[in-house]
């Protein structure tokens, strides 16, 4: 049910930002995923929708009748029968907008992989969130950002609620599997975002439906690597 769950909302946010056109509000792109969502039983408790402009200043942009101009991004955590998925896809309409959002996001991907990365190696041991969070703080500093993950939380542990635990320096959660994850690292306007099952040490994301373009990417402390949801085009 978990991944079949996390396939529809997957399918739902890719179909709605693949429609969008410049000029739509950010308003009416959410009631258009909500809509979908309904159909299905699933609620969104969780939509955030964001021009440029609104990136520029804000790492929650909670939808308003602005306009979507050069490029969106649409992040949502939607639930049915208790569990919880949670997803970010990001849009480029302009070639100026996708040459600033590619390289960002590029960093935002490699975040989130190196925080998969650690998860996957702290189900191994004794591992901790505290020891997630330092592996994306040394992704931070490793990609030249070492301040930026001061601007939003970073995501942790998810599943029958939003967020079972954030990951942050003095957290303490042992690293559970099975359990499910979602990290949401950002860089300036970009975000990588996902639900990921940990199973033993292995990760496998499940907010996928196989139809948007992937980038491989390797984690900052090791050669793991995953295909990535990149920047639309």
């Amino acid at each position: 049910p978990y991944r079949e769950l996390s396939h529809e909302v997957a399918t739902a946010i890719e179909r709605v930002t693949k429609e969008i056109n410049p000029g739509d509000t950010e308003q009416e792109v959410a009631a258009a995923l909500e809509a979908i969502h309904a159909e299905r039983g699933i609620r969104t408790p969780v939509i955030l929708v964001g021009g440029r402009d609104r990136l520029s200043m804000y790492q929650h942009v909670t939808p308003t009748t602005a306009t979507i101009d050069s490029c969106v991004m649409i992040s949502v955590t939607a639930e049915r029968n208790g569990r919880h998925v949670s997803a970010t896809r990001t849009v480029a309409f302009e070639e100026s907008a996708l040459r600033w959002l590619r390289e960002y996001h590029t960093m935002a991907m490699r975040i989130e992989v190196t925080a998969l990365d650690a998860t996957r190696e702290a189900a191994r041991g004794d591992g901790t969130a505290a020891d997630v969070f330092d592996a994306i703080s040394e992704a931070y500093t490793a990609l030249d950002k070492p301040e930026e993950w001061r601007h939003h939380h970073q995501g942790g542990a998810t599943g029958f609620v939003t967020q079972e635990w954030i990951t942050t320096p003095d957290n303490h959660e042992a690293i559970e599997s099975p359990l499910a994850y979602a990290y949401n690292p950002t860089v300036q306007q970009a975000r990588s975002e996902d639900t990921a099952l940990l199973i033993d040490d292995t990760i496998e994301v499940i907010s996928t439906t196989g139809n948007w373009p992937t980038q491989r990417v390797t984690s900052c402390r090791s050669s793991f690597g995953m295909d990535r949801h990149r920047v639309l085009d």
